[in-house]
């Protein structure tokens, strides 16, 4: 066997406080997700003590006919602030016994109290079923409609600019998260996460 630098490294989960058994779970969560329509195909990937414990590709890129996913394909990675930062954040200050899943957000975020966001519990934030908006438009607070005629956007595309969907999916949840890590961790979110989360 020869070793190159394009050879990929391999550990052993259990040296490294990690499952072998529960990480080959992940393969059937990833491939269900596909079956019920979640998703065409994603990639996971598991570091531990920046190890690559686990590292697979499922699916394809936008369904059947479309190119496979692979490990080597690379991504277009939007909006990573919540699951980068806010979310680590979050996993930490629990991991420390600062907060439990069911506890009220309102209990944090005071100013919630006497709303009828009082009794969203943190659990139902991180798993998107808190009620609560996806996003809001605001952008369409500063348009003036009576500065142009005809369509503020174009309907149709046009060759050589790359198309993404810009989304704030979550950011109104994760908003709440950041400043219930605020309030728990001390310092601020972003010393907490400098030092913290990053080392």
């Amino acid at each position: 066997m020869t070793i190159t630098p394009r050879t990929p490294l391999h550990f052993i989960p259990e040296e490294h406080g990690l499952s072998s058994i529960l990480l080959k779970k992940i393969d059937a969560i990833a491939l269900d997700g596909i079956q019920q329509g979640a998703y065409p195909g994603c990639q996971i990937v598991v570091l531990r003590n920046g190890h690559i414990m686990y590292d697979k590709a499922f699916g394809t890129y936008a369904g059947k006919g479309s190119p496979r996913v692979e490990s080597t394909d690379i991504y277009d990675l939007a909006s990573l602030s919540k699951t980068t930062g806010t979310l680590l954040a979050i996993m930490k200050l629990y991991d420390k016994g600062r907060f439990s899943l069911t506890d009220k957000i309102s209990d944090y975020l005071p100013f919630l109290q006497r709303t009828d966001k009082k009794d969203i519990t943190i659990q139902e934030i991180l798993l998107h079923q808190s009620g609560l908006p996806s996003w809001i438009p605001f952008y369409q607070e500063v348009i003036d409609k009576d500065s142009y005629d005809g369509r503020l956007f174009s309907a149709r595309r046009m060759r050589n600019i790359c198309y993404g969907l810009v989304r704030l999916h979550g950011r109104i949840r994760i908003l709440s998260l950041k400043k219930n890590i605020s309030r728990l961790s001390g310092p601020g979110i972003i010393p907490f996460k400098s030092v913290i989360v990053y080392g």
